[in-house]
């Protein structure tokens, strides 16, 4: 199962967000932006969809 969009509102440094996501996505930005709170937010998500969200580390697996 993919998790196709997701909203988050008042999360740490995300006031609002609704977002569309392909079957891979690749957040890029200067620091500070809320990457990391967007990945966190996934990552809480992620149970609940069953999916696999993964940091990048290149290990394949959620970290």
């Amino acid at each position: 199962m993919l998790l196709r969009s997701m909203f988050a509102q008042n999360y740490r440094s995300l006031r609002s967000i609704h977002m569309d996501l392909p079957g891979t996505a690749l957040f890029l930005g200067e620091n500070g932006v809320g990457k990391s709170n967007l990945y966190r937010v996934l990552k809480a998500a992620a149970p609940m969809s069953r999916v696999s969200i993964c940091c990048g580390c290149g290990h394949g697996r959620a970290r």
